[in-house]
């Protein structure tokens, strides 16, 4: 069985079990995936459509559902397929947890990865960043940590990981403000230039 048929039968699995028929708690209903392609180099793409999978050695599902409390509220369940078709419900490996967790409320969920004993080494709101954007940034932490040994390398690994990613945020937040500068000052460039122009048909 080929990543497309598993990852079909993933799917088809989730549509039945998030079809409104819970018999306790809020009722579920699947909305739809999204697929995280994972190459041999473990460079990722993600995508809408099935296809994505074609030339992936290894793959992430993202089932998104909502369920119906008093609002209706998104939920994601996520799946990893190996390269040798083993699927992981919420989790990466045997050691790895990787999924989507509230907190204080329902609208408010988190990205985790931990391990077995729920050690978080990242976790990522999903108020600021698309699901399969973050998923994508913690597969990457997930590759370095995997071949660790002990729980030290891996809490070094983890900080050293998220103050890369805070130097990241600083230097786009830096980009976009010289880009907006720069939009501004090409403004005013145009409107001094348009006042010119007024002047010189006034004194005319």
């Amino acid at each position: 069985m080929n990543l497309i048929e598993i990852a079909d039968k993933c799917v088809l699995e989730m549509k039945q079990k998030y079809c409104g028929n819970d018999t306790e708690g809020p009722k579920r209903f699947y909305k739809d995936t999204t697929y995280i392609a994972i190459f041999e180099d473990n460079q990722t793409c993600y995508s809408t459509k099935q296809s994505i999978l074609n030339s992936a050695s290894q793959c992430i599902l993202i089932h998104s559902y909502f369920k119906k409390i008093r609002n209706a509220y998104d939920g994601y369940e996520l799946e990893f397929i190996n390269k040798d078709g083993q699927v992981f419900f919420n989790r990466l490996d045997d050691n790895y947890k990787l999924f989507v967790g509230w907190h204080d409320n329902w609208s408010n969920l988190r990205l985790r990865l931990t391990d077995n004993d729920l050690r978080c080494f990242c976790e990522l709101s999903l108020n600021s960043i698309p699901v399969f954007a973050g998923i994508e940034k913690l597969w990457h932490l997930y590759v370095r940590l995997k071949d660790t040994k002990t729980m030290e390398e891996r809490t070094l690994i983890s900080r050293m990981y998220q103050q890369d990613e805070k130097i990241l945020q600083q230097e786009e937040a830096i980009e976009g403000f010289k880009f907006e500068n720069d939009l501004l000052e090409k403004e005013r460039d145009m409107y001094k230039g348009l006042l010119d122009d007024i002047k010189k048909l006034l004194q005319k």
